[in-house]
């Protein structure tokens, strides 16, 4: 009898948990839902509609961020348009995003932040500091804590052809890891809410550029003294990354920025840090980019 009802509550738990609701369920009903043209009048409607089918604050932000990505197309032009114009015409940009989330967020009861700062997506970002921030995302009180997001990098990107926008939801920059997130962010408001950021702003633009949607779940590269591969000294010199997770056996390459040719890697992996140690005849100008399995996971330049 009581292995019956061992199996019993066993059952019960396993189709419990088959049923819980997950991100994939949420990016599901949100792409079902039919875009309204958000004004004042609705917003507040809209952002039940979105969110009210979901019991758990983590999924209720979760709806808001991936309507938010799908609302607007980016359009750089929308930087001084005021936030009223810029939503009912469905472009926006980082702030107009930035936003709609916190506005979102706030009609169902999310407590959230609008943060304003820094970020580095490109290679030509690094060591070149920018004294004004250019940047807006969020902070979300999620069981107590603050944990951040970005709807504008989740959004899509720009088709160089077409010069259209394409939306393609990113859910990396969801909640993500602070110590990850500070790879490419870094504020210059809200620091009660971001107690990641440690580093200063040169220190953040002298670093690598880390390609943080390409890491796997498994490790992470932590912000470090790596700067740059340095041939000043030595003819073969290394690169060393602290790093935090499991580094699973897999292809190690570096290549250049545009990715013409894959040359091998076969790093040191000890202690919490991975060290890289680069050939003499280098076969790259001006900067590389480090992979992992077929991914771009850093950038760095090559200095003499």
């Amino acid at each position: 009898m009581k292995r019956l009802l061992l199996f019993l509550v066993f059952s019960a738990s396993t189709s419990l948990f088959s049923q819980r609701t997950t991100y994939k369920d949420v990016d599901e009903y949100v792409k079902s839902i039919k875009m309204p043209v958000i004004t004042p009048k609705n917003l507040e409607a809209t952002a039940h509609l979105v969110a009210d089918k979901f019991d758990s604050d983590s999924l209720k932000a979760r709806a808001i961020y991936d309507f938010v990505a799908n609302y607007y197309d980016y359009d750089y032009e929308m930087v001084k348009e005021g936030f009223g114009k810029a939503t009912e015409q469905g472009l926006g940009v980082c702030w107009q995003y930035s936003q709609l989330f916190c506005d979102m967020a706030d009609a169902v009861g999310l407590e959230t932040r609008m943060i304003y700062g820094w970020s580095k997506s490109s290679y030509r970002d690094i060591g070149k500091v920018n004294k004004k921030s250019y940047h807006a995302w969020n902070m979300v009180k999620i069981n107590g804590f603050w944990r951040p997001l970005d709807c504008t990098w989740a959004s899509g990107y720009m088709d160089k052809k077409t010069k259209e926008f394409v939306h393609e939801l990113d859910g990396s920059y969801f909640l993500t890891n602070k110590e990850l997130f500070s790879l490419n962010h870094h504020p210059d408001s809200g620091f009660q809410y971001i107690a990641y950021s440690a580093q200063s702003l040169q220190s953040f633009y002298d670093a690598p550029l880390y390609i943080t949607k390409n890491f796997p779940k498994e490790f992470y590269f932590k912000p470090s003294g790596a700067k740059m591969i340095d041939y000043s000294s030595t003819k073969t010199p290394s690169l060393s990354f602290e790093y935090v997770g499991e580094i699973k056996p897999a292809t190690w390459t570096y290549t250049d920025v545009k990715e013409k040719k894959e040359f091998d890697l076969k790093p040191e992996i000890k202690d919490g840090i991975i060290t890289f140690t680069f050939p003499e005849d280098i076969g790259v100008d001006g900067y590389i980019s480090i992979r992992y399995a077929k991914k771009t996971l850093v950038t760095v330049p090559i200095g003499n």
